[in-house]
Formats: structure tokens, C-alpha cells, sequence
């Protein structure tokens, strides 16, 4: 009955050591994993960041054919007549679906016919898909991106919209029209870095808000996509007066990393040998202050014993 209380100190010693290494490793283990998060978030924002400007680049070198169409007005007076020998350059590449004139907002010439005659007669001062761009490039007098969006002639594109304004008698300026080049999508992405994110680890959305219904709008999106209701990084990039934001995560949540118990299961064991090294550490320290003191109380009786003899022999 006397060991049990003798072991109180031991074991409260003991798990109070348990506490504080397994405290001690699990905020190692959280700072480690925190500053393992932090640098999968810069990578993240670097890759999206890379994605939007490869993304830029691509379009501003489409997007530059329709400054080929405002010089020539600017060269033919507001005329767009023996374009097709130019068109015919401008539509080398595969992906690009037209070019348009559009005098006054309403589409008069297209290059080729062949396949969007349905867009001849098209009005962008009216409703419809990609106008609102058309619109906002008259206004403010800019390069607006219209897209992706259902083409009057089939399938899907991504449109630039150019207002052009020529040179009056008086030396003004005055608005001509609109010309545009169409891409056909997602043909005209095809190749994108965004295709080799999954084999770094990380899903992709590529996305915008559709100005003609204000819902988002995926453009393009890995082929694991992001899971849902995931922590992104987004990046957003401008494209000519349009944001395109490019979202990145993680194809493993920080729960489901094997290094992460890893380390809560490093950080246990660590404090279980702890508390059993202070535990039989004080049980030994309490045999030695145990044996000593017996020892002590062996010597005091030894001393008496001797004391009692000496008074008998002198009596």
C-alpha cells in the first residue's frame, strides 16, 4: 500500500513530460507543415502566374491582326475592299475562324464567306453574345476580348473587338465601325501549359464572370479538376480590358499528407519515451533515496544496539 503513493510523483512527472514533448513536436510539426503549405502557395502563384501571362502572350499576338485591319482602313480611307489577299495571311493559323469589317456596328464583310455567311447583317448594338464588348470597346474606345461565346455560325469562339475611328475633313475623328478577329475555341488554347498541371500535383480553372449573365464561366480546366469547396490561389490577368483569373490548388488536402501524421506519430512516440525515461528515472531516484534512508535507520539501530551494551557492561 506505501509503493502507491511512493509512484504518485513518478507518475505525475511523467505525464507531465508527455504533455510538454508531445506539445513540443506537435507545434514543430505544425510550423513545418505551415511553412510547407506557404511554399506550395508561392509555387502555386507562380505556375498561375505563368499560365496568365503564357495566356497574354498568345493573345496579344492574335489579337494584334485586328490593328492590320484598322491600318488599312486607315490606309483605304474607310474601305475594305481587296482585303482577301491580307485575309489570306491573317488566317494562316487554324485556329483562327475570321476577320470581320463591321461599318457603323453591323457586320458587312467577312473573310472567308465560306462557313459565316450567317454573320453578315450581325448588329453588336443589339443583344447577343459578345456585343456587351462591342459595346464597351465603342465607348471607351479600346481593345475589348469577347468570350468565349455560342458563334451565330456554329460552334465556339473568342472574338477582339476593335473600334476604329478615321480622320475627318476637319481633322477629328469619327467613328467608322468595328472590326474583329474571331478564334475558334477551345482550338485556339490547345496546348496550353495548363495541361501539364495535374503532373505537378495541382489542379487549374481557368475562368471569367460572363458580362451577359454575370455567372462565372470556366474557359479552361484540368483534367482532375479542383475539388470542391477547396482553398485557391488565384491569379487574375487582364486581357484586353477582360480578366481572365486562372485558380490553383492542391490535389491533396494538407489532412490527407502522409509526412503530416508522419509527424504526429513521430511527435507521440517521441513524448511516450520521454514520459517513460522521466518515469523510471524517478522510481530510481526514489529506490536510491528509499535505500538510503533504510540504510540511515540500519546504522542508527546498529548505533543503539552498540550504546545499550556499553551502559550493561558498565552497570
Amino acid at each position: 500500500m506505501e509503493q502507491q503513493p511512493r509512484r504518485r510523483p513518478a507518475v505525475r512527472q511523467a505525464c507531465l513530460s508527455f504533455v510538454i514533448a508531445l506539445l513540443a513536436g506537435l507545434v514543430l510539426t505544425g510550423y513545418m507543415e505551415v511553412s510547407r503549405l506557404q511554399l506550395e502557395r508561392d509555387r502555386m502563384g507562380y505556375i498561375a502566374s505563368s499560365l496568365g501571362s503564357e495566356t497574354y502572350e498568345f493573345m496579344l499576338s492574335e489579337m494584334s491582326k485586328t490593328r492590320v485591319l484598322e491600318a488599312y482602313l486607315r490606309q483605304t480611307g474607310g474601305s475594305y475592299e481587296g482585303f482577301e489577299k491580307i485575309a489570306d495571311i491573317l488566317l494562316r493559323e487554324e485556329c483562327v475562324r475570321n476577320v470581320l469589317f463591321a461599318p457603323g456596328g453591323i457586320v458587312e464583310g467577312v473573310f472567308p464567306l465560306a462557313g459565316n455567311e450567317a454573320v453578315i447583317g450581325l448588329n453588336m448594338y443589339e443583344d447577343g453574345a459578345g456585343n456587351k464588348e462591342a459595346q464597351a470597346a465603342i465607348a471607351k474606345k479600346e481593345l475589348y476580348i469577347a468570350g468565349p461565346f455560342e458563334l451565330i455560325q456554329g460552334g465556339l469562339g473568342i472574338a477582339g473587338r476593335l473600334p476604329v475611328f478615321l480622320e475627318d475633313e476637319n481633322g477629328g475623328s469619327t467613328f467608322w465601325g468595328i472590326v474583329s478577329v474571331t478564334l475558334d475555341f477551345p482550338d485556339a488554347l490547345s496546348g496550353s501549359s495548363i495541361e501539364r498541371v495535374n503532373e505537378q500535383g495541382f489542379a487549374c480553372r481557368i475562368w471569367r464572370i460572363n458580362p451577359d449573365d454575370g455567372q462565372k464561366q470556366v474557359i479552361l480546366e484540368t483534367d482532375t479538376p479542383l475539388p470542391e469547396g477547396c482553398e485557391t490561389v488565384d491569379y487574375d490577368q487582364t486581357l484586353f480590358n477582360s480578366v481572365w483569373t486562372v485558380s490553383m490548388a492542391s490535389l491533396r488536402p494538407w489532412y490527407r499528407r502522409s509526412d503530416l501524421w508522419l509527424g504526429v506519430a513521430v511527435s507521440l512516440l517521441v513524448a511516450l519515451l520521454a514520459a517513460a525515461g522521466v518515469y523510471y528515472a524517478e522510481r530510481l531516484r526514489q529506490m536510491k533515496a528509499e535505500k538510503s534512508q533504510k540504510e540511515i535507520q540500519r546504522l542508527q539501530e546498529q548505533l543503539e544496539y552498540e550504546q545499550g551494551n556499553m551502559l550493561l557492561s558498565q552497570i
